[in-house]
């Protein structure tokens, strides 16, 4: 930018700024360095200013505002004090960057119009030095001083970040022990503590603990992660689960060097994440939630970059790029602009970026959002071949795809309010919290000959107090209680009834022949199982059972139920990691108000789960 400045100024000729111009020696070197200075200082300052503004979109309009407006608020200032001959404070205004620029350059262009009388009586211009006392010499001198001022700030807002607030509230914390309830949990705390050496694992996570406090101490300190203890050996892919506001963002910034830990300690491949954090940094290939790529360069022009800065050089280079763009499908894009790429492409290559040159730590948060499953499938081979196949690198990831992570995490942890609730294998999972089986059931549609024969007795149409009123007259009278619009089968029947009047008696036969065998089914299960089933949801064809019993025993009483009772199809499965992910999730404490929508699919699950909420435990018949 300054070689652009300079450029202009010799290219259209601007006379008092050149070199040697007409009264003035050395003018174009104080006008290179009244800018370069300005830079400096500028720079300087919207780094500390980074410590108080949160909000990315809105800091470089406050930053670019303030300077502008204390400027011109200094030289109007200055301009009403010459009005009024009043006493100048120049000295005072140039510790504003750009005051001091602007009237750098007024001295100047000022010094090309003094002129002197010479004892002949003659007038010519004085001869300056633009680097003097009487030139730009104050100017430079604020300059300089202003861009150390703002430089000592900042290292000493970065040493309270970082040093101070690692050791601010660094004593043991007895809330974070009695947090962890689970054994798993309360083991691996116990082995990271008692580990002898940080370089045998990958990643070393001790009592890691971040606490924000308000900055005028208004409000009561948040505590995003509480105590987390985890060691992660070379090669294991770990699954990082729990909800917005669970601490996994705030662990992974931890981890690099983005924010300070409160308290405890953390090593990347041996390196502290604190008083090595240069180090350590430059073990580890990130992949951000949201892509960090540069626009005017090109899928290759990325990778090339990355790799030169992973020390990869010459065919080692070549090799690496072609492997990644072919193995994620990028040949077709190799040579497009990051702009111009898909948000799945962009993603791709964000994950490209964290894993060229197989980084011993590779972080992914977040991988394959917006990917289409094809390219999602790829971008498992590439990590789950870096990490379980070849066993080069550590892989921690971030993902809300139950999917994803049983397909390549070897251990999974998930964080509830800050703390890590369980951990362990997904089948360990599984087995631990997920409390039985999952038994799926399609039952078979209700024979044409029974519906005919049944609706042979009653009237052709049927209200809703005809419905009632048949309910008690086939002796099933606690029936009619169905027939409201929150129930999963008897809602369709009550739709049509307030809709439109009456109901065909055809539809009312199949309902009640339907409800007829969803009884004899429950009822025999309840009995084969001495209790233990509870049914999750219930559709007029469809219904889910949770058993609580072995799966030998559900496959012996399913097949004997096949054979009687009214069962299509059958399927029966440990419960998902999905619905154990959701079960911690109802834990997490609410900071603040939910901001996340469910969507129509969110909704119809809602609908349904409003439906069936009078199903989730199975009363004796």
């Amino acid at each position: 930018m300054l070689g652009i400045l300079l450029g202009l100024i010799l290219g259209f000729g601007i006379t008092p700024y050149t070199a040697n111009s007409e009264a003035v020696d050395d003018a174009l070197s104080a006008t290179a360095l009244l800018f370069f200075l300005t830079g400096v200082a500028l720079v300087a300052s919207a780094y500390v200013g980074a410590f108080f503004l949160k909000e990315h979109s809105s800091a470089q309009t406050i930053m670019v505002l303030s300077h502008l407006g204390v400027t011109v608020a200094f030289f109007v200032a200055e301009n009403v004090l010459y009005t009024f001959s009043k006493p100048s404070m120049n000295n005072v205004w140039r510790v504003a960057p750009l005051y001091a620029l602007g009237d750098g350059l007024r001295n100047v262009t000022a010094a090309n119009a003094k002129y002197i009388t010479l004892p002949n009586g003659t007038s010519t211009k004085m001869r300056l030095h633009a680097l003097a006392p009487s030139g730009v010499y104050e100017h430079l001198t604020y300059l300089g001083t202003t861009a150390c001022v703002f430089f000592v700030l900042l290292f000493c807002l970065e040493y309270l970040r970082t040093v101070k607030a690692h050791s601010y509230n660094a004593a043991p914390d007895t809330t974070d022990a009695a947090s962890m309830t689970d054994t798993d949990v309360i083991a691996e705390n116990a082995r990271v503590t008692a580990l002898s050496s940080t370089t045998d694992n990958a990643v070393v996570i001790d009592q890691l603990r971040k606490v924000f406090n308000d900055l005028f101490f208004r409000a009561e300190p948040v505590k995003a992660v509480k105590g987390l203890s985890v060691a992660l050996p070379k090669g294991e892919c770990f699954g990082l689960l729990g909800v917005n506001g669970a601490g996994k963002s705030t662990t992974l910034k931890m981890l690099l060097g983005e924010v300070a830990p409160s308290a405890g300690r953390a090593f990347l491949a041996g390196r502290n994440v604190v008083s090595q954090h240069n180090q350590a940094r430059t073990l580890v290939g990130y992949c951000p939630q949201f892509d960090a790529l540069f626009d005017l360069l090109t899928v290759r022009e990325h990778l090339q970059l990355y790799a030169a800065l992973r020390g990869l050089r010459g065919s080692d280079a070549k090799r690496a790029i072609a492997q990644l763009i072919s193995k994620l499908r990028l040949t077709s894009f190799e040579h497009v602009l990051a702009s111009h790429l898909s948000g799945g492409n962009k993603r791709k290559l964000s994950v490209a970026i964290a894993v060229i040159g197989s980084p011993p730590i590779i972080i992914l948060d977040e991988p394959s959002t917006g990917m289409d499953p094809v390219s999602r499938r790829f971008l498992w081979e590439v990590i789950s071949d870096l990490s379980t196949h070849q066993r080069e690198s550590t892989v921690i990831l971030t993902t809300h795809s139950m999917e994803e992570c049983e397909a390549l995490c070897s251990r999974v942890g998930i964080m509830v309010s800050g703390g890590l609730q369980c951990l362990g294998s997904i089948q360990h999972i599984k087995q631990k919290f997920g409390h039985g089986l999952v038994l799926d059931l399609k039952l078979r549609v209700p024979e044409q000959a029974a519906t005919e024969a049944m609706a042979a007795t009653l009237p052709s149409t049927l209200s809703m107090d005809d419905m009632i009123h048949w309910c008690g007259r086939l002796r099933k009278p606690s029936r009619a209680s169905l027939l409201v619009p929150d129930h999963a089968t008897g809602f369709f029947l009550a739709h049509l009834a307030n809709t439109e009047g009456a109901v065909d008696v055809a539809s009312f036969c199949s309902w009640w022949i339907g409800e007829d065998m969803f009884d004899a089914i429950a009822q025999h299960l309840h009995a084969a199982t001495n209790g233990a089933i509870d049914v999750v949801f219930r559709e007029p064809a469809l219904v889910q059972f949770k058993l609580r019993t072995t799966l030998s025993v559900a496959f012996s009483v399913v097949e004997a139920a096949k054979q009687t009772f009214s069962i299509q199809e059958y399927a029966v499965s440990q419960t998902s990691l999905e619905d154990i992910f959701n079960a911690f999730a109802s834990k997490q404490e609410r900071r603040e108000e939910p901001s996340l929508t469910s969507g129509c699919c969110g909704c119809f699950k809602k609908a349904r789960s409003t439906r069936n909420n009078q199903y989730h435990a199975l009363s004796s018949p």
